[in-house]
């Protein structure tokens, strides 16, 4: 689906609905702000995701065929830490049974033909340095782990590469989809402190510091995708 503005990029951000058990971070809760007042560099379509991975994958993938979108940023939870973590690499690996801390938690591979890993489609070293210089605290994470966020990172990634190649996740890619792909972990909101502190024993972060930090990496990717595109243009 093409911009309203066809000057402007098309960036599609996603996050997670609250999950049966209570584990829902500021994710989900964002995608009303930022839609409410979105960079103008950029043309921001969000998407809420089921707290499951085929779920989630099935609805962000229904969105990416619909809008193909410039850029996907996927938001999920950093269980602690009080900073944005931006995904560097996503790893073909999922805990199947609450993750891996669970009793009786059981690794599997996303999908046992792909790659073992993929590397963000984003420039995560640009999203770091921006948020940086805006004082808001992040960091690059080289380490996602198995659970739900990486298993759509991986997925999105994998979903990309085969454009229109082959049947996976019971669709064919559409041909012309070349969506980059970036994932960043937001830290619990500071009003939820005592709930995460007694669960997980991490650190928060006010939700308005990390709306003004996914703004700046929405904006960040923007201009990344115009300088890019621009680079296309004969001299």
């Amino acid at each position: 689906m093409a911009s309203t503005n066809p000057t402007l990029p098309v960036i599609l951000v996603t996050g997670f609905a609250p999950s049966a058990t209570g584990r829902d971070g500021p994710s989900g809760d964002l995608l009303p702000l930022i839609a409410a007042g979105p960079p103008p560099t950029a043309e921001v379509r969000t998407q809420l995701l089921p707290a499951d991975p085929d779920g989630a994958l099935l609805k962000a993938v229904e969105a990416m065929d619909r809008l193909l979108p410039d850029a996907v940023i996927g938001l999920g939870l950093a269980d602690s830490g009080g900073e944005l973590l931006i995904e560097r690499v996503a790893l073909n690996l999922h805990e199947r049974g609450g993750g891996a801390r669970a009793a009786g938690a059981k690794s599997e591979p996303i999908d046992a033909a792909g790659p073992a890993a993929y590397f963000s489609t984003l420039p995560v070293d640009v999203l770091a340095e921006r948020l940086k210089a805006a004082e808001v605290p992040a960091s690059i994470s080289s380490a996602p782990g198995a659970e739900i966020g990486n298993s759509l990172f991986y997925a999105l990634l994998h979903y990309v590469a085969l454009r229109g190649q082959e049947t996976w996740f019971q669709r064919r890619p559409p041909a012309g989809l070349t969506s980059r792909i970036g994932f960043i972990r937001v830290p619990p909101a500071a009003d939820r402190r005592a709930r995460i502190r007694a669960r997980e024993g991490g650190r928060s972060l006010p939700i308005d510091t990390t709306l003004r930090g996914v703004l700046l990496a929405i904006d960040a990717v923007a201009a990344y995708i115009a300088a890019e595109a621009a680079k296309l243009i004969p001299s």
